[in-house]
């Protein structure tokens, strides 16, 4: 059987992207969560794994991911998807959310990626025809960036740049790394940001706050399943030569026009977007 590491499966992409395997009936599939237990109706899966570490705690980390080698299991595609996304304006956003977005989103995803290296290394000498990769879960963030998910964005634009140093680095030893970059999702994700209105309260950017829930609910409603993203994690960790930039959107034609146009005259269909309540 082949074998799987997926960073945070206690909702969201990650849980879908770990049932999605486990469908499959060819794969051990190790999920990490924050808190044992997590991982909810997966633990019954007599091929999940429920490995307990936050990906910012490296002794944690360390000690779990050495569970996959000592379960004589090798280890063959790392999927980074454990993330977080606090929104609000950058003039006011607090220091520990700055350096948190940062710990989790690239710092965790690049440190967990040099811990499974040598496991990833390992099974490319013994299996040198079995495919060996790293997939980077991303975001439309990372190539757009929105006023108040700014921060998000510069986590994703920098995991985008790790993904395409990584794949260099490695590709003399026949590693792949590519990213899957989702638009919005129908996740807990958008809800979370409802709880963060204080950040506005008071600013002179509290007039955000009149479109804050139908910006959100109209985020949420537009948004593609999350086994939709399981699938092209699936698709990119099965494909002979996958594609190394994968965009999903239920329209990805807005964004691709956006990469076209004067960046003045985005930064004006993006206000022109928010003061309608849309994403994109």
């Amino acid at each position: 059987m082949n074998t799987i590491l997926i960073t945070g499966v206690s909702t969201g992409i990650g849980q879908s992207t770990a049932a999605y395997f486990l469908e499959k009936n060819n794969w051990n599939v190790y999920g990490s969560v924050r808190k044992s237990g997590d991982a909810g109706d997966l633990g019954g899966n007599p091929n999940f794994h429920e490995l307990v570490f936050d990906v910012t705690d490296r002794p944690a980390r360390q000690r779990e991911l050495a569970k996959i080698t000592a379960n004589g299991h090798a280890l063959s595609i790392l999927v980074n998807n454990a993330g977080i996304a606090p929104s609000g304006p950058l003039e006011v956003m607090p220091a520990e959310d700055i350096r948190q977005q940062f710990e989790v989103n690239v710092f965790g995803a690049l440190e967990t990626t040099q811990d499974a290296l040598p496991q990833l290394h390992a099974t490319r000498e013994k299996e040198p025809e079995l495919p060996v990769r790293i997939i980077n879960v991303t975001s439309v963030s990372g190539i757009v960036t929105s006023p108040f998910t700014s921060l998000y964005s510069a986590s994703k634009f920098a995991l985008e740049s790790l993904t395409d140093g990584l794949r260099r680095e490695l590709l003399p030893f026949n590693i792949d790394c590519v990213s899957v970059a989702p638009g919005p999702v129908k996740t807990p994700i958008w809800r979370k940001a409802l709880g963060r209105e204080h950040l506005y309260e008071g600013t002179r950017y509290d007039f955000i706050l009149d479109k804050l829930e139908s910006y959100v609910s109209n985020a949420e409603k537009g948004g593609i399943p999350a086994k939709e993203v399981a699938e092209a994690i699936f698709a990119a960790a099965i494909a002979e030569r996958p594609k190394t930039f994968k965009l999903l959107m239920a329209k990805s034609w807005p964004v691709k026009l956006l990469g076209l146009l004067p960046t003045r005259t985005v930064d004006k269909l993006i206000w022109k977007n928010i003061n309608s309540a849309k994403r994109y």
